[in-house]
């Protein structure tokens, strides 16, 4: 068979192939892609130069503190100091004190821990609270800017 007609033989089964009706998994795939939506990533890309461009991108850690009231559907607790050491994408160390109450809470992707020191033990932390950590991470504004949700 020469070159040319291995050639054509070729295109022709390349062509079969492209009319051929796409199996399921061929379709499942194409489903599971995600659209990109242009005016989507403008917002996020202006929205980061209004952040500080790279020089927000290049930030790996970020300490906060503030005050911390537990409520609930009855009461409301008094504030509690916090100091919150993160680093990106996934790390975090929470200290709780005051009113009584000095407790640490760590995560570290899909584990942690919590420190009581009125009990002085250390528990890991419960599914629901790994759980709640991983939500937030992957709700909070840096996230959707640094672009870790892809």
């Amino acid at each position: 068979m020469s070159a040319a007609a291995s050639a054509a033989a070729q295109d022709s089964k390349q062509k079969a192939a492209a009319d051929a009706p796409k199996t399921s998994a061929a379709k499942a795939d194409e489903r599971a892609a995600p659209k990109i939506d242009e005016k989507a990533v403008a917002v996020v890309e202006h929205a980061v130069e209004a952040m500080g461009g790279r020089a927000y991108l290049d930030v790996r850690a970020v300490v906060s503190h503030g005050y911390f009231t537990l409520l609930n559907e009855k009461t409301g607790g008094l504030p509690v100091a916090f100091r919150d050491y993160t680093v990106f994408p996934d790390r975090e160390r929470t200290e709780f004190k005051g009113a009584g109450v000095k407790s640490v809470q760590v995560n570290t992707g899909e584990t942690g821990w919590v420190y009581d020191a009125q009990a002085k033990k250390i528990t890991d932390a419960k599914p629901d609270q790994v759980e709640d950590f991983r939500t937030a991470m992957r709700t909070s504004i840096d996230n959707i800017l640094r672009g870790w949700w892809r």
